[in-house]
């Protein structure tokens, strides 16, 4: 926990410094079109290894349905978030005794009674906010087999994750992104050998959930909170998983899919959640999750991987090309895993790096907050934790505000 804890804390330290750049190297802005060849290392987050705890997932967003890919080519995980799956509902947080307490609090400053005042101050805050919420674990088991040559990477200019590896002398590829234009998260696996692909897929939560399968698809019922009942107080969602195979067979438990012997798959995740907006209750007064899943994935089902990601890729790009920042020519150092190069920073000074954690903070904003969700919160959009630091929440005394400080300055309006 104590390691978790520092590396969260390195994590938050390298956004705040990159929310510096972007806010102090305006001048050295300029737009770009997509890049190429070695400037593409500056967009590129990649390693040789697959992750093995939170801080080293790769995050993919479409501004509401988020989702962490730890890339393991034997029992691989995504965890899924989306943006308005939040604990509780409305509530009157204000604090009717704050005022008894205020003039109390000021003749104790005014007597330079410090300690006393920050004892009273506190009978004048109001009720902690509820947390935000993880939603879905997407646990994909394939068959063990010695695996080489293992590459995953986040290309951060075109908002895609991809990984290959060769396992037993097959090579298997695979890429996933969020779509904003359609709503979905979407991920294509494919094997150069024939027949060459098995896996089953398996969701699970530990919010309160129900696993089943329905109309060929493996389905996710989610609400708020560890408890045990359904009929309370609290958010609902549902999520829907959808395989496409080309060959193999596809067969179904109560609570799995399976795929055997296919060329490659498609697989489409939806989700549809119980908020109806601020003012009403999402356990008694929601919508229905199963119809926002539904939609999204009647409006998807006739289209192609290629085809959502050309989709994707437009909307993306026409925000995020709009700006580049060039301090250095891409050299060996670019080359080295992220994470050796965010290790080794001290030592090398390494500007590419630099040019990197720039365009990171703009790929997690635009990632995190598009028109019609909510803002972008602590986590931006992905946390594992029933009670994440912090609840998760808007702490607009600064941490709001840095989120958004790239909005503006970097030509991304769409955020805000």
């Amino acid at each position: 926990m104590i390691k978790e804890k520092r590396l969260k804390k390195r994590f938050q330290a390298m956004v705040s410094f990159t929310c510096l750049i972007v806010f102090f190297t305006a001048s050295a802005l300029s737009c770009e079109d997509e890049p190429t060849g070695d400037d593409r290392l500056s967009h590129l987050l990649h390693y040789t290894q697959p992750a093995t705890k939170w801080t080293d997932a790769l995050p993919i967003g479409n501004g509401s349905f988020g989702a962490m890919i730890f890339g393991d080519p034997v029992s691989d995980t995504i965890k899924l978030n989306h943006d308005t799956f939040w604990r509780g509902g409305p509530s009157d947080w204000n604090n009717p005794k704050a005022k008894e307490f205020f003039p109390l609090v000021k003749k104790a400053l005014q007597e330079g009674n410090h300690d006393l005042a920050d004892s009273l101050v506190r009978n004048m805050q109001g009720k902690d906010t509820e947390p935000y919420q993880p939603l879905a674990d997407l646990a994909i088991h394939f068959p063990k087999g010695e695996v080489a040559d293992y590459h995953r990477s986040l290309d951060i200019s075109s908002a895609i994750y991809s990984q290959t590896y060769i396992k037993d002398g097959n090579s298997i590829t695979s890429r996933a992104i969020a779509s904003y234009p359609h709503d979905v998260i979407a991920y294509e696996l494919k094997s150069e050998e024939e027949a060459g692909l098995s896996f089953e897929a398996v969701f699970s939560s530990i919010v309160l959930n129900k696993v089943f399968v329905e109309d060929e698809m493996l389905k996710i019922r989610c609400k708020t909170w560890s408890d045990s009942t359904w009929d309370r107080e609290g958010m609902e969602a549902e999520v829907w998983l959808k395989i496409i195979p080309q060959g193999g067979e596809l067969s179904f438990t109560d609570h799995s899919v399976q795929l055997k012997g296919a060329d490659e798959a498609l697989l489409l995740l939806t989700c549809g959640t119980s908020f109806n907006g601020r003012f009403k209750s999402p356990g008694y007064e929601g919508k229905d999750p199963a119809a926002g899943a539904k939609a999204d994935m009647e409006r998807v089902l006739p289209l192609s991987f290629g085809e959502l990601n050309q989709a994707h890729k437009a909307d993306y790009q026409a925000i995020y090309n709009r700006v580049s920042l060039d301090l250095a020519e891409a050299d060996t150092l670019s080359l080295m895993d992220t994470d050796v190069r965010i290790d080794t920073y001290a030592e090398t000074q390494d500007k590419t790096m630099v040019e990197l954690l720039f365009n990171y903070g703009r790929y997690l904003l635009l990632s995190s907050s598009r028109e019609g969700g909510q803002p972008a919160h602590l986590q931006g959009i992905w946390s594992k934790y029933i009670y994440p630091p912090w609840r998760s929440n808007y702490t607009i005394n600064i941490n709001t505000e840095m989120n958004y400080w790239p909005a503006e300055v970097t030509n991304m309006s769409e955020t805000t």
